[in-house]
């Protein structure tokens, strides 16, 4: 096997924080490997929770996956509601000195960059869905977000 580009307490740490987690199925794909851990069955316990299974495997492109196996919650009502894609950091700007990408009351267009969600040291940007403005920002910046949680409303136009 060659060299990994995740070392092996990256690894270790990454499953602590999985198994801390109310995440059930985590995959992550960096630098050309991907870890899959799954847990049991959601009805153990917390604490009782262990991985059953954990994989690495070569891959070709870096990504990060954060898959929870349970259902999104439902926001059938709310749908100029922007939901976070993946736990991780929310940045408002692309660096602590730059502007905001947008504030409330901005017009957004659908591929406009509104916010980045830093996962696994991965800055991912996050697009708006819809034309609209912004009414409401919901996380403070360089603060964390879980899986499905409001970042940004957007009143569609």
């Amino acid at each position: 096997m060659g060299q990994l580009s995740m070392n092996f307490s990256e690894i270790k740490k990454l499953i602590r924080l999985f198994e801390g987690s109310e995440v059930t199925e985590l995959e992550v794909e960096q630098e050309g490997i991907r870890v899959l851990m799954k847990k049991n069955s959601p009805s153990i316990p917390l604490q009782n929770q262990i991985p059953i299974s954990t994989e690495i495997v070569h891959t070709q492109s870096p990504e990060v996956v954060l898959r929870p196996a349970h259902q999104k919650p439902d926001r059938s009502g709310l749908s100029n509601i922007l939901e976070s894609p993946m736990v991780g950091t929310f940045y408002r700007a692309s660096s602590p000195t730059s502007p905001s990408y947008v504030e409330v009351g901005d017009m957004v267009k659908p591929g406009q960059i509104l916010c980045i969600v830093e996962a696994m040291k991965l800055m991912n940007e996050i697009e708006s869905e819809v034309t609209g403005k912004v009414s409401k920002i919901f996380p403070e910046s360089g603060k964390p977000v879980e899986f499905g949680e409001p970042l940004f409303e957007i009143d569609p136009i």
